[in-house]
């Protein structure tokens, strides 16, 4: 039997907020030669994809790995760079706290993301990915063959670009 699982997690913001992991999971039937013995074994489960809702770096840590064991993440990055005090003020992910922990990225195999602040112009949104990655490949570059994401950002803009 195969399904999905949502795990839910409180996040940390200025009101309630709940990031989501979600798993496939599979319920193995053991076979037996005798087929009214057959049992199930524990759920196996595969990490698919994760959204972290309104959140701060420090609510998405405080959650452990289960954020970052996940091919897909789709994660708020409200402020750009230059809005750090915005950051927090509003209890948001700051695009310079993905570079200070880029380290715990490198599971992550996709990072898009949302909630972009929408007083940015695309061009400045995808000028600071591209500084973004730059930045978090450099500081990796030191530890051998850590791998940072394909990063993606999804905003009221992305779709002027398709």
């Amino acid at each position: 039997m195969k399904g999905f699982l949502f795990e839910a997690y409180e996040m940390n913001h200025r009101v309630a907020s709940v990031g989501y992991v979600v798993k496939v999971f599979y319920n193995n039937k053991i076979r037996t030669s005798n087929q009214e013995d057959a049992k199930f074994s524990p759920r196996l489960s595969t990490p698919l994809c994760a959204y972290t809702g309104d959140t701060t770096f420090a609510g998405l840590l405080r959650s452990g790995r289960a954020f970052f064991e996940v091919p897909i993440l789709i994660m708020e990055c409200t402020f750009m760079f230059g809005d750090r005090d915005k950051a927090t003020n509003h209890q948001h992910i700051y695009v310079e706290d993905i570079v200070l922990h880029a380290g715990e990225f490198c599971d992550v195999q996709v990072l898009i993301l949302t909630h972009i602040a929408d007083s940015y112009s695309w061009k400045y949104v995808l000028q600071c990915v591209k500084e973004l990655e730059f930045r978090c490949r450099k500081k990796l570059a030191n530890f051998g063959n850590k791998k940072f994401p394909k990063i993606i950002p999804f905003g009221r803009h992305s779709f002027n670009t398709i």
